[in-house]
């Protein structure tokens, strides 16, 4: 085993854990500046009684649970190789 294997598994775990984590960063930032648009408009609702950002608040929320739910499974089964 040469001398630098352990930096060869740290900077995989690394890989594993920032990829996920920017596609994630870069979703939330969208929505973020498509809301922002939206509500200087005067906060629009939804069949006259949901506010549009529950639903933005929504799919940041979303997005974060699958990348960690994913991103966490997909680091499992790299690492049990």
């Amino acid at each position: 085993m040469p001398w630098y294997a352990p930096l060869i598994k740290l900077l995989r775990a690394a890989i594993y854990i920032a990829a996920p984590t920017a596609v994630a960063l870069l979703l939330i930032t969208a929505i973020e500046i498509v809301a922002g648009w939206l509500h200087r408009t005067g906060d629009p609702k939804l069949w006259d009684w949901v506010p549009v950002r529950y639903l933005f608040d929504t799919m940041d929320l979303a997005i974060l649970i699958v990348s960690i739910w994913y991103g966490t499974a997909e680091a499992i089964r790299a690492f049990r190789e």
